[in-house]
């Protein structure tokens, strides 16, 4: 079963090409100027081409209600034009969800625009970007404390995951994928990986002698990641996995089931399963703030931002700095709660 053969459209590189092709698909119904951007994106990683074209079509279809499609229709933006869009999304969002929209995600849409009519502005499309005279990017972004897993918090997921959740059906369903999802758990908090390297492992990437797992992170550099204390759930896995393929052939290791037989597991549904097995903890998390929680608690352990920033893959230590706020407050809390059981002493 570990030297599975290559199916279609199922490996890293077969993954990159779909998504490559689907927004080339995407880009037909857009001015010629939309797959011009696209392709000055090339040095990127098609993940984040995806996320760049994706919302810059976005915009682009709120702007062409009101607006002729095309070159005119184009050098009439205005900043005011953009400012409504950002409202109408938060809008939206606040309808659909009760939420505020979070203000990442605000920040990752204009840097989206602002790179997308900087490029327009460099060819010579526009006389000058609209970003200028819109909203900038929300500040203090870096000061949002970080929402990790507390080891408690930790062992409910886990619980969750053995037990299942929800009715009894769902319940009965999530039993074949138990050692999947533990799994999607246990790696970025074992490993701080991020969601965007998880859905792409191979059966190949995986050493089975050494207890090690090779994935391409950020910026496409390739990095190796000790997973010995998890090979006996990934054997567990691996035995379920191969009863689900019923003998199809797919090198994903993380797979679910689709039309005509199983697909490679998206971020999004990773996204969807981690937040299926936090029921019961009054916290938003996500595999990225898993991620956070490796970083947090190897910070607590370490006592060294910059083996955190090595282990975290961060390009800065300015950003690993979070980690050592959020343990400040963490100290910060202990110290106080000692305070107060000295303080009852002597009562």
């Amino acid at each position: 079963m570990r030297s599975e053969g290559r199916n279609n459209m199922t490996g890293r590189i077969e993954h990159k090409q779909l998504v490559e092709s689907v927004l080339k698909e995407k880009l037909k119904n857009y001015p010629s100027w939309v797959g011009e951007y696209y392709y000055s994106l090339t040095n990127n990683t098609h993940a984040s081409k995806e996320t760049y074209i994706i919302r810059i079509c976005v915009f682009l279809d709120h702007y062409f209600q009101d607006h002729e499609k095309g070159n005119e229709g184009l050098r009439q933006v205005t900043g005011v034009d953009v400012n409504r869009f950002l409202d109408d999304m938060k809008n939206e969002h606040l309808r659909k969800t009760g939420k505020e929209l979070a203000k990442t995600t605000i920040s990752l849409q204009i840097s989206c625009l602002a790179s997308f009519f900087n490029f327009l502005m460099t060819q010579g499309y526009i006389p000058e970007s609209p970003m200028v005279k819109a909203v900038k990017r929300p500040k203090s972004l870096q000061q949002k404390p970080i929402v990790y897993l507390e080891k408690s918090e930790i062992r409910k997921v886990l619980q969750n995951i053995d037990k299942g959740v929800g009715s009894e059906k769902a319940i009965a369903t999530q039993k074949k994928w138990k050692n999947r999802d533990k799994l999607l758990v246990l790696f970025p908090l074992i490993t701080g990986m991020r969601v965007t390297a998880l859905d792409e492992i191979n059966l190949e990437d995986i050493d089975f002698i050494s207890g090690t797992v090779k994935v391409i992170e950020k910026r496409e550099k390739q990095r190796e990641f000790d997973i010995s204390g998890l090979m006996e759930i990934v054997e567990a896995w691996l035995e379920d996995r191969e009863q689900i393929l019923e003998g199809m052939e797919m090198d994903a290791l993380f797979i679910s089931k689709a039309k005509g037989g199983c697909k490679r597991l998206s971020v999004r549904a990773i996204n969807q399963i981690v937040q299926r097995y936090t029921t019961g903890i009054n916290k938003h998390i996500s595999p990225h703030k898993l991620r956070a929680t490796y970083g947090t608690q190897f910070y607590r352990q370490t006592r060294d931002i910059y083996l955190t920033a090595e282990m975290m893959g961060h390009k800065s230590t300015n950003t690993t700095a979070r980690y050592v706020v959020a343990d400040k407050r963490v100290k910060e809390a202990e110290s106080k709660k000692y305070a107060e059981k000295i303080t009852k002493l002597m009562e």
